[in-house]
């Protein structure tokens, strides 16, 4: 009986001692990446069609509008000035832009867009999206711009029918 006794003790003794190792262990804190959070729409103005995505991390909000997507660095409510904005183009205008474009201050040319700083400050992103949509992201003087313009996907909506068909 003594012996039963002196095993449970050194038992329950040894599960004591273990048992904040295993308990600081299961409370540690890990690292949880954040999720990114967005917001997405199909954008249509006269038959221009593009899917536009933004990256609202950090406590950006978005307002969509028939052909157009307003960005804030902040809550969006009826006093705040959209700090970007998205817009569809047609393929006239979008050729206007890209004719005038090289001789704008700051212009830089990418694969399918180019960039240039407006006299007012704003940087303008133009983007031809797929074969006949384009699109121009417009961020105000105040912001990184390119930061701003990152916070942007635009696929051209057949694209994105595609992929929902499958």
């Amino acid at each position: 009986m003594k012996k039963t006794l002196s095993l449970v003790a050194v038992t329950a003794a040894l599960a004591m001692s273990i048992s904040p190792i295993a308990f600081s262990a299961e409370t540690e804190t890990e690292f949880i990446p954040a999720y990114e959070q967005t917001a997405s729409a199909l954008l249509d103005q006269g038959g221009n069609e593009v899917r536009v995505t933004v990256d609202l991390t950090g406590g950006w909000s978005a307002e969509f509008a028939p052909g157009a997507v307003y960005i804030y660095d902040g809550k969006a409510d009826e006093n705040a000035e959209a700090t970007a904005i998205g817009l569809t183009l047609d393929e006239k205008v979008f050729k206007e832009y890209a004719a005038d474009a090289p001789d704008q201050d700051n212009y830089r040319e990418f694969a399918r867009s180019f960039s240039y700083t407006e006299e007012n400050g704003w940087v303008d992103y133009f983007y031809s999206v797929g074969s006949d949509a384009y699109f121009m992201i417009s961020v105000s003087p105040d912001l990184d711009a390119d930061a701003v313009s990152m916070r942007f996907s635009v696929e051209p909506s057949d694209y994105v029918e595609d992929m929902v068909g499958e």
